[in-house]
Order: structure tokens, then C-alpha cells, then sequence
């Protein structure tokens, strides 16, 4: 995959979500409209409402008794149609009416708190988390699959910041060394290695030496401008490469 890649568009079990800048906001999920997706004409009414922004009707909709959790045919809930969307109005009145940041789906088989760790947009975690999502969820299963792996494996590095503030922990890792930082070289975003470093990454340092010296980016590029700082703050640590 291209180290300029601008987009995020992940399919799950069916179910399209799409975290680009340039992805408008789509009415349907995995091929299906909000009323083939849920048969309760109200959940139908409260997702339209999210996905529009309109936080008058999300709350007046949940006050008659809306699920503000409900999960669709597809296994998105209304949160996850408004993530979709990247509306943040209909999100934070979401998230007030009792949404969880942190509900997985059988179908999705990912929380909105992963989805939101990879978006392009900060403020859609932030609000999140403001709002109960785990920065650690330890619920997503592997290490990989955690937010502070997602964002660090994009290097959304705004999203890192939030997510280690939260308290995400920089050196959770499984019985295989994966952790975030290593996360981070599959696409040689090594300015959100150098971040976890800065942040106490210390987790098996030769370990992720290894991986930053196998780890090609172009000569002259920025990558590689970081790659050299990640050298030295390794170095710095007492690593030899």
C-alpha cells in the first residue's frame, strides 16, 4: 500500500465504513439503506437524525424510546452511521443519549472507538472519549486491533495524542512483540514511532529496532527524515543497530 495513502475504507463483515476526508455522507452501509437496515421505524427516524446533525430530534426520539443502541441488519448501530457520516453533532447527541463508544457487533466485529482511531478526523475520537470510549478496550481483542494500534498504524498522530492522554497504554503487546509501536512500520510512519518513544514506549527496544532498520522508505523523504530520529532516540536508549 502506498505510504501517501489519503484514505481509510475498511469493509467488515459485509459493512462499509468509509473514514476519508473525501467519503460524503453516505445513506447507506454495505449496500443498504438506514430502513432496510433496521425494521423499527423509530431507530429508522433517530439514525436519519444523526446522520443529519439534528440533535433536537436524536433526543426528543430517544426520550419516546428509540434503541439508541440498536444494531441493524448489517451490525452497524446508529453511532456507527453517524461516524460514517462524520457528522459531529449527530455524534455527540448520540453519545448523550446513552450511545457506547465502545459496543462491538457480531457482524462488524469492531467498535466505533477503532473506526474513530483511524478516521482523519481528531475530534470524532476526542469525542468519543469524552464520552466513555476505552482508549485501551481491551474488549477489541488483539493488541492489533486496539486504538492506539489503529491510529499508530495510520499515523494519526493527533489521534495518538488523545488516545495516550485518555490513557491508552504505549506498551500493551501480545505473546508475538506486536505492539503500537510496532504498528507503526507496515507503512513507515515513523514520526508516530518516535511519539510512542517520547511517550515512554520501552517494550522490547531491540525488538522494534529490528523492524526500523528492515523498514525501506524512500531516501530523502520524510519518512526516512524520521526514521533517522527514530535511530537516534533508539540509540539514545541504549539499542544497537
Amino acid at each position: 500500500m502506498s505510504q501517501l495513502r489519503r484514505f481509510v475504507t475498511l469493509t467488515l463483515g459485509g459493512l462499509l465504513i468509509c473514514l476519508a476526508s473525501s467519503c460524503s455522507a453516505m445513506q447507506q452501509l454495505g449496500g443498504q439503506t438506514i430502513s432496510q437496515t433496521f425494521s423499527d421505524e423509530r431507530v429508522v427516524a433517530l439514525v436519519q437524525a444523526a446522520v443529519a446533525g439534528d440533535s433536537k430530534r436524536v433526543a426528543q426520539l430517544t426520550s419516546q424510546g428509540a434503541d439508541i443502541n440498536a444494531i441493524g441488519s448489517n451490525g452497524a448501530t446508529p453511532l456507527l452511521w453517524a461516524l460514517n457520516a462524520k457528522n459531529h453533532q449527530g455524534i455527540d447527541a448520540l453519545l448523550k443519549a446513552g450511545a457506547n463508544p465502545n459496543l462491538l457487533t457480531a457482524k462488524v466485529g469492531n467498535s466505533p472507538m477503532y473506526f474513530a482511531a483511524m478516521a482523519d478526523d481528531p475530534e470524532l475520537l476526542r469525542l468519543l472519549l469524552k464520552s466513555g470510549g476505552n482508549p485501551n478496550h481491551p474488549e477489541q481483542g488483539k493488541i492489533k486491533d486496539r486504538p492506539l494500534s489503529q491510529a499508530a498504524s495510520e499515523g494519526r498522530l493527533e489521534n495518538m495524542k488523545a488516545l495516550i492522554e485518555a490513557g491508552a497504554d504505549v506498551n500493551a503487546h501480545d505473546q508475538f512483540n506486536y505492539s503500537a509501536a510496532f504498528a507503526t512500520l507496515a507503512l513507515g510512519k515513523f514520526e508516530a514511532t518516535a511519539l510512542l518513544l517520547e511517550h515512554g514506549f520501552n517494550f522490547d527496544l531491540p525488538y522494534l529496532a529490528r523492524g526500523v532498520k528492515v523498514c525501506q522508505v524512500p531516501d530523502g523523504s520524510e519518512a526516512q527524515h524520521w526514521k533517522d530520529k527514530v535511530i537516534v532516540m533508539l540509540k539514545d536508549r541504549g539499542v544497537i543497530l
